[in-house]
């Protein structure tokens, strides 16, 4: 992400969850490296369920599998609290969301840093906050 027209994601905080190490490792040294001031990293649902509950994201990065389950049940929370949020897959475009979640953005693993945030940045405007013009914009990297 070092062209100079990168989109940044400047003082967002993000919630990411990823249950392979290494992806999930990857994709936090992207969002930070586009801006994002925190990113927490966690790989199980009850352990994504906890930390909505207790801070505040901007945004979130989900795996659609996480081992034994789905992160659906956090889309669905983060959906009641209205946090955009995004899917992630290594399973290209053979996967079933829920009706609920059928809107929202799914990245193919793997995937680039122009993948991961671009599809950020669309969940994020497509929510229709006003203030996203100042928190997500073009930057000069």
């Amino acid at each position: 992400m070092s062209s100079s027209s990168t989109t940044s994601l400047k003082g967002l905080s993000v919630l990411l969850v990823e249950d392979e190490i290494l992806i999930a490792l990857d994709a936090q040294a992207m969002l930070k490296e586009a801006g994002a001031a925190n990113v927490e990293v966690v790989n199980k649902a009850v352990n994504a369920l906890r930390l909505i509950s207790a801070a505040p994201f901007h945004a979130a990065v989900l795996d659609v599998n996480l081992g034994s389950g789905t992160s659906f049940s956090i889309a669905d929370e983060l959906a009641a609290r209205g946090i955009p949020y995004i899917f992630t897959t290594g399973y290209g475009g053979h996967i079933d969301l829920p009706p609920r979640h059928i809107q929202m953005p799914v990245v193919g693993k793997p995937y680039t840093a122009e993948w991961l945030i671009a599809g950020l940045v669309t969940a994020l405007t497509r929510r229709g906050d006003p203030d996203m013009e100042n928190i997500i914009g073009r930057a000069d990297v």
